[in-house]
């Protein structure tokens, strides 16, 4: 398990958008911070919602997360003025890609436990 790698590899694969953005392949706009054993996932943004982007770049961000045997963790907060998504349909969005919602109070604390890659 290595964050240290897991951030080379994420970075290698996004580009820079501002001082906490990296965007990947163009669609999404992730904002992480590494910490010793995890990384926070402290937004997912689809540049352009509507079209599943926020899915797959969730699906390439959690293979990575594996690759590296790294945990995610995060809050679910809608952000923006009019947000695609309520906090109940974000909690299903991140269920669906294999995080647990830990505490549900005031907003979802949710984490991913790395998967073992062979």
């Amino acid at each position: 398990m290595s964050v240290h790698d897991f951030m080379r590899d994420y970075r290698k694969q996004t580009v820079s958008c501002n001082r906490w953005e990296r965007i990947w392949q163009e669609r999404v706009a992730f904002e992480l911070r590494p910490h010793y054993t995890w990384v926070t996932l402290g937004k997912i943004r689809a540049l352009t919602p509507g079209r599943g982007d926020g899915s797959a770049g969730l699906d390439w961000l959690c293979a990575l997360a594996d690759k590296h045997r790294v945990r995610l963790e995060g809050i679910v907060e809608p952000f923006g003025d009019n947000p695609p998504m309520t906090e109940w349909q974000l909690d299903r969005f991140y269920e669906r890609h294999g995080f647990t919602i830990v505490d549900a109070w005031p907003n979802s604390y949710i984490e991913r436990k790395a998967l073992t890659v062979n």
